[in-house]
């Protein structure tokens, strides 16, 4: 390609990758140079990289412009407009993430539309995950028949066989995943959320000690076993790791709605360091 061109899919792919920062640089120079599949490329990665960085303001404004390009709102559009249609839609249920019936309804649409959005279909079982499991294990099972050997996939049918009382088929799926990510801190903290279901804090211990402490996944979060130490007995040390935990990944913008920390660390203190409750329930999908 020419060097131009280079440049602009080096672009696209750190849009997508969620780091925007130099968006509005980069609309203002190339609306003159692009053509138009090329702007609609450049504003398709802004959407998906403004979502995936929780910029919902940049992501709408770009989606306005995407939709008034492909005219993908107006009426009477050709069959080549129904994928635009159900892109669309399943953008939409992304920025509805925080009102899950909303997204949920969203992603239902999106696949009437297009079957074969694999995204939108992980995406709408990790939703349903939160309140119907056992709606979610359909198009879980659907995606692992497609692509088997998807870590993500595997990922989310452990935490949905959790959720239906399979422990054993969580543990044989997490200790799958273990065996070629052996350092993954969601599959080692959902390993040892297991150990924690039935009582069992000795055994989440190793898991909890294996988690990276500097991972990019859960960027400032406490190991758990970081505060055992010699304080185990401290009746209130399970609340105050609740509390800097609380601190570090509430303000965190990677954390999405239906995920699970806050959980565990409930979960952790009941089993070994004092009792409290917690309603919330949002992290990393533990």
């Amino acid at each position: 390609m020419p060097g131009r061109r280079v440049e602009q899919e080096r672009a696209f792919l750190r849009f997508r990758s969620g780091n925007t920062n130099d968006a509005a640089e980069w609309m203002l120079g190339s609306e003159e140079q692009l053509q138009d599949r090329q702007m609609l490329d450049l504003l398709e990665a802004l959407v998906e990289g403004a979502i995936r960085s929780g910029d919902s303001e940049l992501a709408q404004s770009c989606l306005a412009l995407w939709c008034d390009r492909t005219g993908t709102e107006s009426a009477g559009r050709c069959s080549g407009a129904m994928a635009d249609q159900a892109r669309l839609t399943a953008w939409l249920g992304d920025l509805a993430w925080s009102m899950p019936d909303v997204a949920i309804g969203l992603f239902r649409r999106a696949l009437e539309l297009e079957p074969r959005n694999e995204s939108a279909r992980l995406k709408l079982a990790v939703l349903l995950l939160q309140y119907e499991a056992a709606e979610a294990w359909e198009p879980l099972d659907y995606l692992h028949s497609r692509i088997p050997h998807s870590p993500e996939i595997l990922f989310q049918q452990a935490a949905c066989a959790r959720e239906l009382g399979n422990r054993d088929e969580a543990i044989r799926i997490l200790d799958r995943l273990l065996q070629y990510r052996p350092d993954d801190v969601r599959v080692l903290l959902k390993r040892a959320r297991l150990h924690l279901d039935v009582g069992d804090p000795e055994g989440a211990e190793p898991l909890l000690r294996r988690a990276p402490r500097d991972s990019a996944v859960l960027p400032g979060l406490p190991v758990p076993c970081n505060y055992w130490g010699g304080k185990r007995k401290q009746s209130n040390i399970g609340e105050r790791h609740r509390h800097k935990c609380s601190r570090r990944i509430g303000g965190h913008s990677a954390v999405r709605p239906g995920d699970g920390t806050y959980s565990l660390v409930a979960d952790f203190s009941r089993c070994g360091l004092g009792r409290f409750s917690s309603s919330v329930s949002c992290g990393f999908g533990i």
